[in-house]
């Protein structure tokens, strides 16, 4: 089956074994085009993060640090570095309160993916995002960045496919928080993130083929 623009968010509400993890992604990797690791949902667990993202390495699976990360420069290079060059992993969510010299550590990684936070998924979003949503997309547009677009606020994420057609988005929120995967969106840069719609499923592989098929 060809890999389609799903991502696969690896948010258990609890902390599992190594084994839930791997047989999770090994029923879903020939369909889903990356998964995604939240440092929260590991908490003190971080072994198991290190374990996980190592499984997904060994087998060349694209994955996404979604650490929302924003900080100083100095601290920036830090984080670039860990989860670059450390972890390997090929994108990572970044906050664009920061500032663009802040951003650089990540930027200056030619071949990997940076989406910057624009419109989340969560309610009273808007509050600040509304202000700023136009900056932050002309922002990625100069540090040539992909943006975060929730896909349950269908509204902006047909803005922002229309007037920047080739922007890669990672549109969170499909699924249990109520956002879908839109036939009418004709864009192959979106990167739909379902995550407990399907890791919670009895059966995640099927669950996933229903997704894909849209």
């Amino acid at each position: 089956m060809i890999k389609n623009n799903i991502c696969v968010g690896l948010d258990f509400l609890e902390s599992y074994n190594y084994n839930t993890y791997t047989n999770l992604i090994n029923k879903t990797k020939d369909i889903a085009f990356c998964f995604k690791i939240n440092p929260a949902f590991f908490g003190k667990n971080h072994k198991m993060m290190i374990k996980v993202i190592d499984f997904l390495n060994k087998n060349n699976i694209t994955w996404i640090y979604d650490g929302k990360l924003g900080d100083v420069l100095h601290t920036n290079d830090r984080y670039a570095n860990y989860i670059f060059n450390d972890l390997n992993a090929s994108g990572v969510t970044l906050n664009p309160f920061i500032g663009y010299q802040a951003l650089e550590p990540f930027t200056n990684f030619k071949n990997k993916i940076n989406f910057l936070l624009c419109i989340t998924s969560n309610p009273s979003s808007e509050t600040l995002q509304d202000y700023f949503f136009d900056s932050v997309c002309k922002m990625s547009e100069k540090l040539s960045c992909g943006l975060v677009i929730a896909g349950n606020k269908q509204d902006y994420l047909k803005k922002v496919i229309k007037a920047y057609p080739n922007k890669k988005i990672l549109s969170p929120g499909i699924g249990a928080q109520g956002g879908i995967i839109n036939n009418e969106i004709k864009s192959r840069n979106v990167i739909y993130n379902i995550s407990r719609s399907i890791i919670n499923s009895e059966d995640p592989r099927y669950e996933l083929e229903k997704y894909a098929k849209q």
